[in-house]
């Protein structure tokens, strides 16, 4: 029965049973006559909601049914300005008349619903693991809802679903199914109706099947080769798959114990099948079934691996089921039981005779039936040994010590011979011949300079033939300084001040061992590859040594040396500004600065007179000259409170005549800061109509800088320069303009 609902408009002020005397439904003789005529309800004797059931005579149900279906027969009373639902009872018919509950509120409309009757489908029987199952439940009619039960001790993760998840339980598993009923929830007035599934529970995956008929061998092709498994407990079913391809077709089942194959011709030498067996858990672990083409290829062959030239040596395999007979061969020229190679013979066994400078070659032997030849098996045989492959010992040895070397056995091999870098000796055995371990001696001086010596050994066979080395490189751990002790500032000039003194880091070195001349003292930790130290006034000099050492070795290392003073070192080339110098001109004479120097003396012979930088503080080192008209030398050395250095001298030869006195002077040009960082202020009378060039050289004379000032002021002008930051040291300002120019002389911190 379905469930549905319509709204009636009506003029009346009468709810009728629908009689033959209806003034509004007509031509509906039959439905009235199911429904009983003449029954009239006042519409006086309501009140505003309320219900009423009217009576229907059971010879009519089936019309009643189908009228109800239809939309346009769905009325069974009018109510003026009202509205009403029914539900309609006894659709099956019996003994009760059927009714009809009218659920009614006033005013306007009448709506009329028809409850169906409820139906349930729990779903197909099926096969489910102890890991959880889920359920595919439907419901029809009148239900809106499920409840999932079951017959035995599982649980659901939400039984009023109709995809329920159901987790079988312990007895579930050990009664091999469990029986679920599904009952529907929700019908107003028709009873809940059930529905059952049965679930086959499996606890677990099943075991590997074992086999149980299958043939060793075949020789292609072949069809209905017949292959079985024993049942396994827990298994649904089987499952067979090719795991050679399109060689092996399945003419049999492939989900039960037993199928047949056809094998067709293949360059593999096995046919394999795998089988698994399979429940609602999984698969089990495949069982692998291999059927080989024919016969197995044979052991791996026994016999010398060092044969000598014309020596006769007897090699062997197991022997391979089904095999007819073996095939064997030896190196080119050689002889099998006497005949030249190859020679097939019934026996797994035979004699192989070894020409004369073979070098290396094989032994090779086949299993064979009459359809059938094996793979080869081979061993390769040399006249020669061949090369240890490890040599094992350590690589860093402690000086004084004893150690033990050993290689890996080598085949065919009756002794080793081995071989140590100068000094070193083999201490057992001492005498040859060796084994394939010795002991080795180092003496306590070995290997201090920091290069390595070889170990080598090698394999000697019972042909007198010796094999290629192999051989280890093994050093001291004794650390070695490989770098020259660097000083920093510099090694001299070392007065009343800090230095830092370095070598290059080694990794066997734990500690470094530095020794410095008396007074000076650290400032750092004194056992790393850098120190620092403090040189005290009146410091004349000494030697800076250094070493190393490696904790778990108590042999020390080289040692390394740097002398040091306290006095300057020689200032380095003086440097002429102007690169020509004219006679009766003013020059510039410089140099770089040398370190630890508080002063410089200098000296000018000839006819030149230092105007400036005799005694600059701080010391600048440069000096004004204005030379005079002959030649003359230049002299200056360094000087602190430790000692004066030697003299470094220029001869001066000027080359040309006083500058042009046509330039003359920009008037009151100066700049401050001076010395500066690098910034400072330059400030010059200038005019509006003019602009002035501003060029800043090094005293090599090459430009560092330029700029151009326009739109002057008449009179004081004041600029901001910013030299590069690479800029440092002694440099000349040359300020021009179309009729004057000044120099004046800039340093820079």
């Amino acid at each position: 029965m379905n469930n549905g609902s319509t709204t009636l408009s009506t003029a009346t002020n009468d709810i009728r049973g629908l009689a033959n005397n209806d003034p509004v439904s007509t031509g509906a003789s039959t439905l009235y006559n199911a429904i009983g005529s003449g029954t009239v309800y006042n519409s006086s004797t309501w009140s505003n909601t309320g219900t009423l059931n009217l009576a229907f005579n059971s010879a009519g149900i089936t019309d009643v049914q189908n009228r109800i279906a239809s939309p346009a027969y769905l009325a069974v009373g009018f109510l003026r300005n009202g509205s009403a639902t029914y539900i309609f009872h006894g659709m099956n018919g019996g003994s009760n008349a059927p009714k009809l509950q009218v659920n009614y509120t006033l005013p306007r409309f009448l709506s009329v619903t028809v409850e169906g009757y409820p139906s349930a489908n729990a779903g197909t029987d099926a096969s489910a693991c102890v890991t959880g199952y889920e359920l595919n439940g439907s419901i029809g009619g009148s239900a809106t809802g499920v409840v999932w039960t079951t017959s035995g001790d599982g649980t659901f993760n939400n039984a009023n679903l109709l995809n329920a998840v159901y987790t079988a339980g312990v007895n579930d598993v050990a009664n091999g199914n469990v029986t679920l009923t599904m009952t529907t929830t929700g019908s107003a007035s028709c009873a809940a109706v059930s529905d059952n599934v049965v679930l086959n529970v499996f606890g677990s995956v099943p075991a590997s099947p074992t086999v149980n008929t299958a043939p060793a061998s075949v020789c292609p092709p072949v069809t209905g080769v017949a292959l079985s498994v024993n049942a396994v407990a827990g298994a649904e079913g089987y499952s067979w798959v090719s795991n050679s391809g399109a060689a092996i077709t399945f003419t049999g089942p492939t989900n039960t114990t037993s199928t047949t194959v056809d094998l067709a011709v293949t360059s593999s030498s096995t046919y394999s099948v795998h089988v698994y067996a399979v429940n609602a858990c999984g698969s089990s672990a495949y069982t692998g079934i291999g059927i080989r083409r024919s016969v197995s290829t044979p052991s791996a062959i026994t016999g010398a691996v060092i044969a000598c030239d014309n020596a006769n040596e007897n090699y062997s395999v197991n022997p391979v089921g089904g095999a007819e007979s073996y095939t064997w061969s030896g190196p080119a020229g050689s002889l099998v039981n006497g005949l030249p190679t190859p020679q097939t013979i019934t026996n797994p066994y035979a004699t192989i005779t070894f020409p004369a400078g073979y070098g290396t070659g094989t032994v090779s032997v086949t299993a064979n039936v009459a359809c059938f030849v094996s793979p080869a098996r081979t061993l390769t045989v040399k006249s020669t040994p061949s090369a240890p492959v490890n040599l094992f010992g350590l690589n860093k040895i402690c000086p004084g010590n004893t150690y033990t070397y050993n290689v890996s056995e080598v085949a065919g091999a009756v002794s080793y011979n081995w071989t140590v870098p100068a000094g070193v000796a083999i201490t057992d055995p001492s005498t040859p011949p060796y084994g394939s371990t010795v002991e080795i001696s180092f003496p306590a001086g070995y290997n201090l300079t920091g290069s390595a010596g070889n170990i080598c050994v090698t394999a000697v066979s019972q042909c007198a033939t010796e094999s290629a080395p192999r051989c280890r490189s093994v050093v001291s751990i004794v650390p070695v300084i490989t770098s020259s002790i660097t000083a920093n500032p510099a090694a001299t000039g070392l007065c009343n001040t800090t230095a830092n003194f370095s070598v290059a880091a080694n990794a066997n070195a734990d500690e470094f061992i530095w020794t410095f001349p008396a007074g000076v003292t650290y400032n750092t930790p004194s056992n790393l590859n850098a120190v620092g130290v403090n040189i005290p006034a009146g410091f004349t000099g000494g030697t800076v040594q250094v070493t190393a050492k490696n904790a778990s070795c108590p042999v020390t290392g080289n040692v390394r040396t740097l002398s040091i003073s306290g006095t300057p070192q020689t200032p380095g080339a003086i440097t002429a500004f102007p690169g020509s110098i004219c006679y009766n001109s003013p020059a510039m004479f410089s140099i770089n600065a040398v370190n630890g120097a508080t002063s410089y003396q200098w000296n000018v012979t000839g006819t030149g007179n230092i105007i400036t930088g005799q005694s600059n503080t701080p010391p600048y080192p440069f000096i004004d000259v204005n030379w005079g008209n002959g030649n003359g030398v230049v002299q200056v050395r360094a000087v602190n409170s430790c000692g004066t250095s030697a003299y470094r001298m220029l001869a001066v030869n000027p080359s040309c005549r006083e500058m042009d006195q046509t330039v003359v002077a920009v008037e009151n040009a100066s700049v401050f800061p001076n010395p500066s960082n690098g910034k400072f202020n330059l400030v010059f009378e200038g005019k509006s109509e003019e602009s002035q060039l501003l060029q800043i050289s090094d005293l090599s004379g090459r430009i560092i800088f330029t700029h151009q000032f326009s739109n002057l002021n008449n009179g004081i002008n004041s600029f901001e320069v910013e030299l590069p930051p690479a800029a440092k040291g002694v440099f000349v300002a040359e300020l021009r303009s179309l009729s004057k120019s000044e120099k004046i002389k800039l340093m820079v911190d």
